[in-house]
This record gives C-alpha cells, structure tokens and sequence, in this order.
C-alpha cells in the first residue's frame, strides 16, 4: 500500500525523528470490513518500518465506527483516528505518531497555556472528508 520510495523516506524519517516507543492499536470489526483490512494493512506496513513502532490488532464485536486506531506513547492522552490514514489524512496520522513518540506537540504556546487552565479532560475531533 506504501510506494517503495515512500517506505525509504518514512523509514529515514522515523529513525530521525521517534524518540519513545509507540503502540499503534487498532480496532476491527470481527466480521467483513473491508475499510478495517484497508487500514491493518497499512498500519502493518507502517510499523514494520521502525522498531520503535508496534502494532496492536484488537477485535471488536459490538457496532460502531471502525477501524480506530489508538496512538499510544510518551504522551499524555491519546491521539485517535476512525477510517484507514489514507490520503491526505496519511501526512497528519506520521506526524501524530511522531509527536507521540517524542510527547511534543506544534501547538504554540499560548494554545498550551489555555489547554493547562482547563483543569480537566478535552475531547477534541477533527472531521476530513474524501476530496
């Protein structure tokens, strides 16, 4: 599912950039998804270019929207994502991946400060849609 020069680059990429280790955890539903294959395919790609990275399959059996996958790190929180990282979603799932590895984020400062006021936990979702 990644092109072979796009396997080089990230291959490159996470060796420059993870610090921690990161569980990939995915979640299926236990009968025919095809979007939930899609997405297990290329997390597998994905994680086995970096010893750092580890993929999680977990089988779901209840409804709901899947495939979701969990980031899990040095981070506090979690950074999740519904639907295969496929697209233009692919470039934002590396770079959640990569801030959970190194517990960073790109949000400024002032957008930190706010955050920490709150005082408890934020539920944040971010919609795509296909272009």
């Amino acid at each position: 599912m990644i092109a072979h020069s796009d396997r080089t680059k990230l291959r490159q990429l996470f060796a420059d950039r993870l610090v921690g280790a990161v569980r990939v955890v995915v979640r299926i539903h236990a009968g025919e998804c095809s979007l939930c294959a899609r997405a297990e395919d290329v997390l597998r790609e994905t994680a086995a270019l970096s010893d750092r990275l580890t993929l999680v399959t977990e089988i779901e059996t209840g409804e709901g929207p899947l495939p979701r996958i969990r980031l899990e790190g040095v981070a506090r929180g979690e950074v999740g994502f519904v639907g295969p990282p496929s697209g233009y979603e692919f470039p934002s799932f590396i770079d959640a991946i990569i801030d959970v590895s190194r517990g960073t984020t790109s949000l400024s400062a002032d957008a930190l400060e706010r955050l920490a006021a709150l005082g408890h936990r934020v539920h944040i979702q971010v919609f795509t849609t296909p272009t």
